[in-house]
């Protein structure tokens, strides 16, 4: 009985040290694409011309919203707010929601993906959210948002346009994923 409790604390010690150094570990670079005169899709590409920008901590939004910007210029990919949401949805916009948790393996692999494509867009019609999915940082906003739209999991993508959900995808996705499921709801 003795030999299973400590196998038990010992397995327990060794998931909190596992999702310690997961939780240490995403810091991915962002990937600047050059896009003079170039479509996105064409960007992604020739991904041999990506480098790197600079710190994504330092930037927020245009005037037009406040969160906090993880990417983009024309296109911007935004933390969540509910005020920033509710501006995007009533102004048209096409809205991207990428359900995120900050366990996920899949979501951390994915967030420079996510930051790539939207770097690469050049659509002033589409704004992205980067939404807390139940980890520590979801809120009330972001949980009703996830029952609103029926999301399950973590690393779920929704697009939405004119209000109503154009597409809604639950598999991993790349950069290239991102720009073509945009490009194809415009």
């Amino acid at each position: 009985m003795n030999k299973i409790f400590i196998l038990g604390v010992g397995i327990v010690a060794l998931g909190i040290l596992g999702f310690a150094v997961m939780q240490n570990t995403d810091k991915p670079e962002r990937n600047a694409i050059d896009a003079d005169n170039v479509t996105a899709r064409d960007n992604l590409a020739g991904e041999n011309q990506a480098g790197t920008q600079g710190d994504e901590n330092s930037s927020t939004a245009s005037s037009e919203y406040t969160g906090k910007l993880l990417a983009g210029t024309s296109s911007p990919y935004l933390e969540f707010n509910q005020a920033d949401f509710d501006r995007a949805m009533s102004s048209g916009k096409i809205v991207f929601l990428d359900f995120y948790a900050t366990w996920c393996p899949v979501c951390r692999e994915e967030a420079p993906e996510m930051k790539k494509a939207f770097d690469a867009l050049k659509y002033d019609n589409v704004v992205g959210f980067r939404v807390n999915y139940n980890d520590p940082d979801t809120d009330d906003a972001e949980k009703a948002l996830a029952r609103r739209f029926k999301v399950l999991y973590q690393h779920t993508k929704v697009i939405l346009k004119n209000g109503e959900v154009s597409l809604k995808e639950t598999e991993q996705w790349d950069s290239k994923q991102v720009v073509d499921a945009i490009a194809a709801i415009q």
